[in-house]
């Protein structure tokens, strides 16, 4: 009769040098312990086994001789096993077996909780694969594989447990079954055991490779196998039939992934791929035909281990500074600008006059008057015409009016205008000229400006967040956190250059070499690059004029500033047309993505800054019914629009150009144990 330990027991304080800290489960082979090794400072997972071995001594040796095997195996991908052994618990003798503690969920509960992407299951196999093939090349079937039996590490990477635990139940003596984890007189659970172990016939090593193929149909499916059939009919169709083809339940994959599964889920084991790596290979090629294969480094020293993490927590830790500085400098950016207006600095002085950018005949037409500004309470007209208005006065050119009965001349060039400064002027108004004066006042507009370009601003700010916790250090993570921190930091540096002088400019230096960077690296670096990595900071050679621009604090590097932003943009644009257009558009159909947010981006800058130019009174009258105020809002909600819709787009189209990719260099962290304790009759 075989020795059952139920979760009801009391869990023991120790199991031979491991304490016992508490009941993780129950399964079908036993229950689950988490323990702790005091003497090497490390946690396990302790499964005790429902078996008795005391009786025959011909099968506990082939029990003995089939968990050392077991113990011998040591792949990323499958559990360590520390230790094997026989000990009294409650009276009774136990086999127990003591492996690494995986602290993850396992594949059933993932599978529970959200829909896995194609690239994720695709990974997911390939490395299954790899460790049922290293595994059966050891002579080991496991005879149980299922989402249960498939946890996941620190790491992330997926990782097979009780391996060859059905094959010791076959040597066992018979057991009871537990509720609700069935094991078969074969071993395995019924939902995903081959045909041959349901008809009772000898296993191999494509027994497994169909249970993986059931897993891939359930997790591409979001339903398993045989889901409509009844229990007691379910070895009867596993015997006879194969499972409808997967494109019937989810017609969204290619008829080429049905070919796949078929071969791999035949009745007859000799019919199936030779290896489950064949089998992930083809799985691969039919649903990610684009994606790049990734580069695997299995990394067994311990130094070298902690070497790697320190250097992905190190360049993890930078991308998140900065978030965390971008994020800083934008919220003391916003805070300066707002205490300005507090405090009623000269930026935030204004009459209400909406000047035109353009000039004509030496003078500037009045667009549209803020309501009920000082000029509006004074006469001014839309449509009027003046030779400079406060703005232009502080950054162009003196200006022809008076301030507190002083001419402007006696002023400093870079006069700074003060609340309830009286300006006294002469307009234009239909070739006559017009005497109004006014006192200046202080205005919430450009408060208002800020406002409009800080929601882009936070949504580049959340959207480079999720890349980062998605992709972490892989390229698009990197390059999209980069870029998109970049971005927010420009739009509040438009709204904010009155205050904080040429940190526009600054923004531009950063933003401009950052896409660029982008273009000639992603999805892939164009050859040179590949064999000269380094040269690609050189694009940030001019950031320095940006940086001293911006120090200085003073105008006079339009010029220099337009040569550069130039240089970039037909760059950038080269870039886009020979290497996306003739390579990766057509690899990469989320590509398009990226191409529209570029597309995007640009005519909302262009379409700005046509906006701005083209501003003269008759072209404001044609369209826009001589209303200048609904000019600047069609302008600032371009701008607003286009760069949400740039953003997301953008976004969307890095993550998905990185779904293809997958992982660009997986390292699988696998240090086999120095202190090894097979003991206990091993």
């Amino acid at each position: 009769m075989a020795t059952e330990v139920s979760e009801s027991d009391s869990p023991p304080s120790y199991l031979g040098a491991y304490r016992i800290t508490k009941v993780v489960g129950t399964g079908g082979f036993g229950v689950v312990y988490e323990a702790y090794q005091p003497f090497l400072e490390r946690r396990a997972a302790i499964k005790v086994l429902r078996t008795d071995l005391s009786t025959v001594r011909a099968t506990e040796e082939q029990f003995m001789h089939e968990a050392r095997t077991i113990a011998r195996l040591r792949h990323p991908n499958i559990v360590t096993v520390y230790e094997f052994g026989i000990a009294e618990l409650h009276n009774k003798p136990v086999t127990y077996m003591v492996m690494e503690y995986l602290p993850g969920k396992s594949l059933r509960t993932v599978m529970r909780q959200q829909a896995l992407n194609v690239v994720q299951i695709v990974e997911i196999v390939e490395q299954l694969a790899r460790a049922l093939d290293y595994a059966h090349s050891n002579n080991v079937i496991h005879r149980d594989l299922k989402p249960a039996n498939i946890m996941f590490s620190d790491q992330h990477q997926p990782v097979i447990v009780d391996f060859g635990l059905a094959k010791l139940a076959e040597i066992s003596t018979s057991y009871d079954h537990l509720a609700g984890d069935p094991i078969s007189m074969a071993g395995g659970t019924p939902a995903y055991m081959s045909p041959e172990q349901c008809a009772g016939a000898p296993v191999g090593p494509a027994s497994d490779q169909y249970s993986l193929a059931l897993i891939v149909y359930e997790m591409l499916a979001g339903q398993a196998p045989f889901a409509n059939v009844n229990a007691s009919d379910l070895v009867a169709a596993r015997l006879n039939s194969v499972p409808a083809p997967l494109s019937a339940i989810a017609p969204q994959y290619p008829p080429r992934a049905d070919r796949v599964l078929q071969r791999a889920l035949r009745t007859d084991p000799g019919l199936r791929y030779p290896t489950a790596a064949d089998f992930a290979r083809d799985l691969s090629e039919a649903l990610v035909p684009d994606r790049v294969a990734s580069t695997t480094i299995t990394i067994s020293d311990p130094l070298q281990a902690a070497e790697l993490r320190k250097a992905q927590q190190t360049v993890l830790g930078f991308l998140w500074g900065v978030i965390l500085v971008t994020f800083v400098v934008v919220l003391f950016c916003s805070v300066l600008y707002l205490r300005g207006y507090l405090n009623g600095d000269s930026p935030f002085i204004w009459d209400g006059i909406v000047a035109s950018n353009s000039i004509r005949d030496g003078y500037r037409d009045v667009l549209a008057l803020w309501p009920g500004s000082p000029a509006q309470m004074a006469g001014v007209q839309p449509g009027d015409q003046i030779k400079t208005d406060i703005f232009y006065d502080n950054t162009e050119q003196d200006g022809d009016f008076s301030v507190n009965g002083q001419p402007r001349s006696r002023y400093p060039v870079h006069w700074h205008p003060q609340e309830g400064d009286v300006v006294a002027r002469t307009v234009v108004r239909n070739g006559q000229p017009v005497r109004v004066s006014y006192p200046l006042v202080r205005s919430a507009f450009n408060l208002i400006v800020l406002a409009v370009q800080l929601p882009p601003a936070v949504l580049a700010f959340a959207c480079a967040w999720w890349l980062l916790r998605r992709w972490r250090t892989e390229p698009g993570g990197q390059i999209g956190t980069m870029l998109l921190m970049a971005a927010s930091f420009a739009l509040v540096a438009s709204g904010v250059t009155d205050v904080i002088t040429n940190i526009d400019s600054l923004a531009m230096y950063i933003l401009l070499p950052l896409l660029l960077h982008l273009t000639l690296v992603f999805p892939e670096p164009i050859r040179y690059l590949r064999d000269h990595p380094k040269m690609i900071w050189w694009l940030y050679l001019p950031l320095p004029l940006g940086l001293v621009e911006f120090l200085l604090g003073v105008p006079g590097f339009d010029r220099l500033n337009l040569v550069v932003y130039s240089v970039y943009s037909l760059l950038n644009l080269g870039a886009v047309i020979v290497k996306w257009g003739r390579h990766d558009l057509k690899r990469f159909r989320p590509m398009w993505l990226l191409l529209a947010a570029w597309l995007v981006a640009s005519v909302t800058s262009l379409l700005g800054e046509a906006l701005a130019t083209f501003d003269d009174y008759t072209i404001v009258r044609a369209l826009w019914g001589g209303n200048g105020l609904l000019l600047l809002a069609v302008n600032y909600g371009v701008i607003t629009l286009g760069s949400f819709l740039a953003i997301l787009l953008g976004t969307l189209g890095l993550h998905r150009v990185q779904m293809r990719l997958g992982h660009a260099v997986k390292t699988e962290v696998f240090q086999p144990e120095v202190f090894e304790t097979i003991i206990m009759n091993l």
